[in-house]
């Protein structure tokens, strides 16, 4: 579990050094889907979506560019746009939001570095 785990961690912190204003939402999703596989995983999902006020209502995505996300994965990333940034593996799942800046992104609350152990 902890080389899951580090997989999404890194995969997330990667998501967010590629995302900002400008980039499409593939050009997200690809460099992470390519460092996920690297470490031995798969994932179905799109490395993260847009956020709006009902949470799912956002209309683009960070994936990849297939039919399945479309038009969805195409959309350039503008500063003030929300998203998650979620790439599962395993049984590790991770879902971190940021906001594009002008420069990049920032998180919303700090990203979970450590898997918590609750008993």
């Amino acid at each position: 579990m902890p080389h899951a785990f580090e997989t999404v961690r890194d995969g997330i912190l990667m998501a967010a050094e590629f995302l900002k204003p400008g980039v499409r939402g593939y050009d997200v999703d690809r460099p992470v889907r390519q460092f996920i596989a690297d470490r031995g995983y798969t994932f179905t999902h799109a490395v993260g979506h847009q956020l709006g006020r009902m949470v799912h209502d956002g209309g683009m995505v960070l994936g990849p560019d297939n039919v399945r996300y479309g038009e969805r994965a195409k959309g350039i990333v503008e500063a003030g746009m929300v998203f998650t940034l979620e790439p599962v593996v395993a049984s590790a799942m991770i879902e971190d939001d940021v906001v594009v800046t002008e420069t990049g992104c920032e998180f919303l609350v700090p990203t979970q570095r450590e898997i918590y152990l609750v008993s």
